[in-house]
């Protein structure tokens, strides 16, 4: 025990001690360098352990679940991001760590016959209780506010030594951890815990046991070893090697998961190389009742058009054109926003986005005068995209059922009922794509594609009717890219969207239902990156332009433009220019980025 001792104190009082977490990430992903990891497992050791011994009961299993936590950083230390905050990384995966522990405790003891604690009600909390709520809250929040309150209250470290560790100035670090603490303490509130029941800062502050001397060199050893070695030297235990590996599975489902849906997210974004067919359906209800399709000529107030910022909170452009009104809450970490489209009634939106804990995409409706989240009406991975039907009520969407072919028969599209959550099968022409409904909800424009066995051949537009399935072709000889990313305009009688020009690059078309061929509306020299639809008078079109050095470098600059332009192509307006930055491997930051951007 002496040795150990002296080998822990020679580590805490060396160099090391200085060092920044990265660094000693670093040395340990360079060469595997055990005094390096003693030092990140000594300095964030007791905060590991707080964070397991609030979910778990007994301290031997929050002993097993620290030290899992901690394998699970020696085999994932690379995916620790260069501007994330380790301890906040540790949180979460000691967090989920404790809980996948606790949750195999139980399958255990029910299989033995044993009682499983029940879980208290709200106005029965104990502190410890009310701390798993709050570590689970906690995990929930985006990285700008859990950082500073794992720093703070889980870790001890004063408002200067936070902000440093950051990177940010102690002006912004304390506004931040305001919000960040009056963002938690409202998310506790909505579960029943209120600040007078119990304390949050005696929740984060709440005194754990001390580690044993051994833990932290036991734990490190272990992580330069193989598990099987580990076990067998009495570094670890089966317990803490099994745990270990079953969360670093579930990481790696989950990321999978996230990046399957975000790179087909890009495909469809960009204009897609997709074209898939419905299966049969039945029509939507008969009750539903259209709105009045806004009138011609009426204002176009800029707030009204709505952005996703850092590709997981919502935000409005300011009247002013000076930028973004961020509104709502932010998703939590590794969570982003797919898509989005405002109500009818302007009061609303759904929006398509990814759950963090159980993979997949999720359909949700958030009323603009709630708090987030919102209401959740479907979770699917396979959903692709949506649109509202006019009455308010129904929600159009097309999901993909193998999407490993890409072909059109990949496709179904069914009607959601918001208010009962019933879903309809649409019935629509074989190998129909609608892209968007009539003011008057009386026909849908469709996409189908001129070979349906290609799915990513060219498609043609259609005129769909709603209640007879009447099909005419519009625009001859005319072909776009699939999925559709044509709008109807408010007043039905024009459609615009994306198609290559003669050179190839994304501009906006636009065409009159009553005849005659498409006109090309924008010329932008790099194309249009995203089609955002009509104004609400119907007299503009709004859409999006990238611009960025064609071999990037970490650190340099690129632009997301919002343009609005006249349908006849004439008065383009720059409206907002978002300016992000490039990381190190020369990929976009994406707390940099703006999403999906529509205008009701």
């Amino acid at each position: 025990m002496a040795a150990v001792s002296d080998f822990i104190r020679r580590i805490v009082v060396s160099e090391l001690r200085g060092e920044p977490d990265a660094e000693l990430l670093r040395r340990f992903l360079a060469a595997r360098d055990e005094a390096a990891f003693t030092a990140v497992v000594c300095r964030h050791g007791p905060m590991v352990y707080r964070v397991c011994r609030g979910v778990l009961r007994n301290t031997a299993d929050a002993e097993d679940a620290a030290q899992a936590t901690f394998l699970v950083l020696a085999q994932k230390a690379s995916s620790v991001r260069k501007h994330d905050s380790l301890p906040s990384w540790l949180h979460g995966v000691a967090f989920r760590t404790a809980r996948k522990l606790r949750a195999a405790i139980a399958r255990r003891q029910a299989r033995e016959g044993l009682a499983v604690a029940p879980v208290a009600a709200a106005e029965d909390l104990t502190v410890r209780e009310a701390g798993e709520l709050l570590h689970a809250e906690l995990e929930k929040l985006p990285a700008r506010y859990k950082g500073p309150l794992v720093l703070c209250y889980l870790q001890g470290k004063t408002h200067d030594e936070a902000a440093a560790e950051l990177g940010w100035t102690v002006t912004a670090f304390r506004g931040r951890l305001e919000r960040a603490r009056n963002k938690l303490r409202d998310s506790l509130a909505r579960r029943g815990v209120g600040p007078s029941a119990v304390p949050l800062a005696g929740i984060l502050a709440e005194a754990r046991p001390p580690l044993p001397t051994t833990f932290f060199v036991r734990t490190a050893r272990a992580s330069v070893t193989t598990a099987r070695e580990a076990v067998a030297r009495g570094l670890i235990s089966s317990t803490v090697s099994h745990l270990a590996q079953e969360v670093i599975r579930s990481m790696s489902f989950t990321f999978l998961k996230l990046a399957g849906a975000f790179v087909l997210a890009v495909v469809l974004a960009a204009g897609g190389w997709l074209t898939m067919r419905p299966a049969p359906a039945a029509p939507p209800p008969a009750e539903a009742k259209a709105e009045a399709a806004p009138k011609t000529g009426a204002d176009d107030p800029l707030d009204r058009i709505l952005v996703v910022s850092h590709f997981n909170q919502f935000a409005r452009l300011k009247a002013d054109h000076s930028g973004l009104t961020l509104i709502g809450d932010e998703l939590g970490h590794s969570e982003y926003i797919r898509t989005h489209r405002t109500a009818p009634d302007g009061k609303s939106v759904a929006y398509l986005r990814t759950v963090h804990v159980q993979p997949g995409m999720v359909l949700e409706i958030w009323q603009f005068d709630q708090p987030r989240p919102g209401m959740r009406v479907a979770l699917d991975p396979s959903i692709t995209d949506f649109f509202w039907m006019p009455d308010g009520k129904h929600l159009v969407l097309p999901s993909l059922e193998k999407p490993k072919d890409f072909v059109p028969s990949d496709l179904k599209f069914q009607l959601l009922d918001v208010s009962t959550l019933k879903v309809a099968d649409l019935k629509l022409p074989e190998g129909h794509w609608p892209a968007d409904v009539s003011p008057d909800g009386k026909w849908f424009l469709t996409a189908k594609n001129v070979d349906l066995k290609n799915g990513k051949g060219d498609a043609e537009l259609y005129r769909v009717e709603y209640a007879t399935g009447k099909v005419e072709r519009l625009f001859d000889k005319v072909t776009i890219l699939n999925p559709p990313r044509w709008r109807i305009s408010p007043d039905g009688k024009q459609v615009a969207g994306p198609q290559g020009d003669d050179d190839g690059k994304f501009q906006v078309f636009v065409g009159d239902l009553s005849g005659g061929p498409l006109r090309q509306a924008t010329r932008e020299a790099a194309g249009v990156s995203f089609f955002c639809g009509w104004s609400p008078s119907g007299k503009k079109l709004l859409y999006r332009v990238d611009r960025e050095p064609a071999k990037p470098k970490g650190g340099e600059a690129f632009h997301q433009f919002i343009v609005v332009i006249d349908a006849d192509g004439r008065n383009r307006k720059e409206l907002y220019d978002n300016e992000g930055h490039f990381n190190p491997q020369g990929q976009r930051k994406i707390e940099d980025v703006l999403g999906s951007v529509d205008w009701r």
